[in-house]
């Protein structure tokens, strides 16, 4: 995720030469963090869901994806992307897709693919899944089905680190009966999750997908559907629409973390930079609510790393 989030010195202004110094950190800390549009890769959520705005280039992706995580072929999907689903009840907790692929035979879904790249540490990812899985469930059936036209589901994690500490560049989930692992328990949910950065395991045309995506370039599109990508990836960054867009988030966070200084500094202390920070990190988060951001990746990036 491209979000910035810049650290503020914490500490008293004493005097003016402190409160030049303060600000001269925080605007260079802010120009060193962001990233140009062209240095973006795939599994970054602007340049991903970029791409899946084209409905061409997002077939492509989703389906090499899938046949290199899974070695399926599909056929015959749909796509949405930023797919929102609302909680339960009001107040209960909404989640967002980065892409829901539906796979059907007969005009009846039979397999829904979740893809969700994250380049960002979540702590409690094996519990959001679950979630995801449920609120994503309880939209696959209506009141007067039965339980046995729920499609398979298929969440496909992409991470740029190991979520399980063993080196491995796939790890496939499944429930299974703990006292005899050989009774077949199909419920139908399947979750694995890539680990970009993963030593063992999976094919390589699975490593050499995960390397293009974690930094995609002309030298990692090694092959010829890695080339086909990177063609998309190239036009993307070429378009002048695109990356005024970008940039227009860009200067929008930058503008927001100024703000926050000048808050703060106007009550020349501690407490005041920390008031002015959190009202700026309230416009922000406004913001990319309207937008379209994940409110779960908001809410990490405005985690304070001071604590």
């Amino acid at each position: 995720m491209y979000i910035i989030i810049g650290i503020i010195r914490k500490g008293h202004i004493t005097n003016n030469t402190n409160s030049k110094n303060i600000k001269t950190n925080l605007t260079e800390s802010i120009r060193k963090s962001i990233r140009p549009l062209s240095e973006l890769n795939l599994i970054d959520d602007f340049l991903f869901s970029t791409l899946m705005e084209t409905h061409e280039y997002a077939e492509k992706l989703v389906k090499l994806i899938i046949k290199r995580t899974t070695g399926r072929e599909i056929n015959n999907f749909t796509i949405e992307s930023q797919k929102t689903y609302n909680g339960t009840d009001k107040d209960k907790h909404s989640i967002r897709l980065d892409v829901l692929i539906k796979v059907s035979e007969d005009d009846t879904i039979r397999e829904v693919y979740d893809i969700e790249p994250n380049t960002y540490y979540v702590k409690d990812i094996a519990r959001r899944n679950r979630y995801y899985n449920a609120l994503t469930d309880s939209k696959l059936l209506s009141s007067n089905e039965k339980y046995t036209n729920l499609p398979e589901l298929i969440t496909i994690w992409i991470l740029s680190y190991d979520p399980f500490g063993e080196k491995r560049m796939i790890y496939t989930i499944k429930n299974i009966v703990t006292e005899n692992p050989d009774i077949v328990y199909n419920d139908g949910i399947t979750t694995i999750f890539l680990n970009a950065k993963g030593e063992i395991g999976g094919s390589e045309e699975l490593r050499s997908l995960l390397e293009y995506l974690s930094s995609t370039n002309d030298n990692t599109a090694i092959d010829t559907e890695l080339k086909d990508i990177q063609y998309m990836v190239h036009t993307i960054k070429g378009d002048e629409n695109v990356s005024e867009r970008y940039m227009g988030m860009q200067r929008m966070v930058y503008y927001e973390k100024q703000m926050s200084y000048e808050e703060g500094e106007k009550c020349g202390e501690e407490r005041g930079i920390q008031i002015g920070e959190n009202q700026a990190k309230e416009h922000i988060a406004e913001k990319l609510l309207e937008l379209g951001v994940e409110p779960a990746i908001i809410k990490q990036a405005m985690e304070d790393k001071n604590n």
